[in-house]
């Protein structure tokens, strides 16, 4: 089983190390890779190493560790609300034999929604095809693009 994740946020790919703890559970870790969409060839080449070199196990932190987020430390944001209500997520699994590529959805308050896109790959869906179907969602969505103005000279 595979698990990784991929946020969108402000025309950046944030791709962190997600490992699995020895209590069974996901969680991302350093070192998280940054990208600029327009850098496409790059994340995607880093999405496919991800999924082809799957999760390490570390030990299940511990409840008295200081809380707080690689992700938000890396990008230099104070609260998680700020990063959520700016970003979208993406989780790709992949165990017992299919893929799945979960896209969050946004609640009325611009939080993440339990409401999630999602699509499924048969186990004899090549990883390339997958990785590519989950790049062009990507793309499309909003936060990975800038808006368009239109500018007319005055």
């Amino acid at each position: 089983m595979t698990l990784i994740r991929l946020y969108v946020h402000h025309e950046k790919i944030v791709l962190p190390t997600v490992a699995q703890t020895e209590a069974g559970f996901f969680v991302d870790v350093e070192p998280i890779k940054v990208f600029s969409v327009e850098e496409h060839s790059a994340w995607k080449n880093a999405v496919y190493k991800a999924l082809a070199r799957g999760n390490k196990f570390i030990p299940t932190p511990d409840g008295s560790d200081e809380p707080g987020s690689s992700i938000l430390e890396k990008l230099n944001i104070s609260k998680w609300s700020t990063f959520e209500t700016s970003s979208i997520m993406y989780t790709v699994h992949s165990g017992g034999g299919d893929t799945l590529i979960y896209r969050t959805g946004k609640g009325a308050d611009g939080m993440w929604s339990t409401e999630t896109n999602q699509r499924h790959f048969a186990s004899r869906a090549p990883l390339s095809a997958i990785v590519d179907a989950l790049c062009e969602d990507v793309l499309k969505q909003p936060e990975a693009n800038r808006p368009k103005t239109d500018r007319k000279s005055v």
